[in-house]
């Protein structure tokens, strides 16, 4: 079966990987929310509209995250929903840079209602129009972490 039909057979999910993968997720955010981060699920949503890797820390800058109507205008309940979304590692700091795992970043899209994901985009539309004009109008203040996307890419 597998040499003849390897997609079917991957696509079924037998050992039932992806809704175990589903269920931690679910549960680990609704562990967040609980912790008395309510914006964690928004915040998440707007991420995975991003790369999963190497989202410039930037992007959730206090003056980006205040024209953000989605994250509640909230630049404090966005970096405590960012602590505990990293304390279930469903999001990762590195240089500062945030990122996601792949399944994660699956799951918080399929899992997305169609209001919510127009939201979420237009949310990371907004941040990041908000960093590039604060890259312009202060160059220094973002170059780092745009040139790591850009310069250390082969």
């Amino acid at each position: 079966m597998l040499a003849t039909r390897p997609l079917d057979l991957h696509a079924e999910d037998l050992a039932g990987i992806g809704t175990t993968a589903a269920k931690v997720w679910e549960s680990s955010l609704e562990q967040v929310v609980r912790s008395g981060r309510p914006l964690a699920p928004q915040l998440l949503g707007v991420l995975s509209c991003f790369a999963p890797e190497d989202i410039p820390g930037a992007l959730l800058d206090p003056e980006a995250i205040e024209a953000v109507t989605v994250l509640g205008g909230d630049p404090l309940g966005v970096e405590l929903a960012l602590m505990g979304l990293a304390e279930l590692s469903l999001v990762t700091f590195e240089h500062g840079t945030v990122g996601l795992y792949r399944v994660v970043q699956h799951l918080t899209r399929a899992k997305a209602g169609e209001d919510d994901a127009v939201d979420w985009a237009s949310a990371a539309i907004l941040a990041l129009r908000s960093a590039l004009r604060r890259r312009t109008e202060q160059p220094s203040s973002l170059a780092r972490p745009f040139h790591n996307q850009v310069a250390d890419r082969p």
